[in-house]
């Protein structure tokens, strides 16, 4: 996990790197549409491996494709210089910086609301309360597999569109109209009497959420100083990934006192922000790259 934690700012530190302007978004579209390939793929492919072989196998095969994956890394990097470091300035004094940006930086601060929101309301109706609805209403389990089959399905689709024609579609199509689908959507959810109304809502929730999450991802990338695109990247994987475990704690708990259907009603209600916060965050301009920059260690080439 911590090791995750740490990948995933620096992946969308690079991003940056190789793709400008409209590019950047099909860029983040299409490695959105990547991440949701390789689960589809690779967690069958696992499952299949223990079945006709044994557990050793499959996690041969998983330390393989991680060498891969550090191989690619290598590869991308290669030729980067090292940043020159800031006089008198700690490693444990910028530990803060992503924060810092958040207090300086209103676009920042508004997106990242719009993320912790979103991931927030997110995060427990798909891990927790999905299962219990469907065992309130007596649909089996294998409902539960249908309908998130059904969300990554959309996903995809709109990611793939999204890496091909992102820069056509306005930011604020892509960010506020699919965040305020998206809080519909899961406030939805919540209602639907059968299977396959709870399946085709959940198709399109998936649909509008990649477009959403790369767009989020890119006007982040955009509005952040150059010079601290680490630590930015950082806070939007605190408000992204990061809130899974305290949306699970938190509404849990509150599951418990006020029922799985209320509150998930009460997720979609606090999805509903993180539109209002897009739009908050694309009224500010943003911001000039603040004074005595660190370069980035761009490639050599360049």
């Amino acid at each position: 996990g911590v090791l995750l934690g740490l990948a995933g700012p620096a992946s969308g530190v690079l991003l940056p790197m190789f793709a400008r302007g409209d590019q950047l978004a099909r860029a983040n579209s299409l490695y959105s549409m990547v991440l949701r390939v390789a689960p589809i793929l690779g967690a069958p492919a696992g499952a299949f491996l223990i079945t006709v072989g044994e557990l050793w196998l499959a996690m041969l095969v998983g330390a393989v494709t991680g060498a891969v994956w550090l191989g690619c890394l290598l590869h991308v990097t290669h030729g980067f210089v090292r940043p020159t470091p800031e006089p008198g300035v700690s490693l444990v004094k910028r530990s803060g910086d992503g924060f810092r940006l958040l207090a300086r930086h209103p676009r920042l601060r508004w997106m990242f609301v719009a993320a912790l929101c979103l991931d927030m309301a997110f995060s427990w109706p798909a891990e927790v309360a999905l299962p219990l609805l469907v065992s309130e209403h007596g649909w089996g389990v294998g409902a539960v597999g249908v309908v998130l089959a059904a969300f990554s399905v959309g996903a995809l689709g709109s990611s793939a569109v999204g890496a091909a024609m992102a820069h056509r579609i306005p930011m604020f199509v892509r960010l506020v109209v699919t965040g305020a689908g998206l809080a519909a959507g899961i406030l939805v959810m919540a209602l639907m009497p059968s299977v396959v109304s709870l399946t085709a809502v959940a198709a399109g929730v998936g649909l509008l959420s990649g477009l959403n999450g790369p767009a989020i991802v890119t006007l982040y990338q955009q509005s952040a100083p150059e010079e601290r695109m680490g630590a930015a990247m950082s806070t939007l994987s605190l408000a992204g990934i990061g809130t899974a475990p305290i949306s699970i704690a938190v509404f849990s708990s509150l599951s418990l006192a006020l029922g799985v259907q209320t509150t998930w009603l009460l997720c979609g209600a606090i999805a509903f922000v993180s539109p209002l916060a897009a739009v908050l965050a694309l009224r500010h301009p943003a911001k000039e790259a603040e004074s005595a920059p660190v370069r980035l260690p761009v490639p050599a080439a360049v």
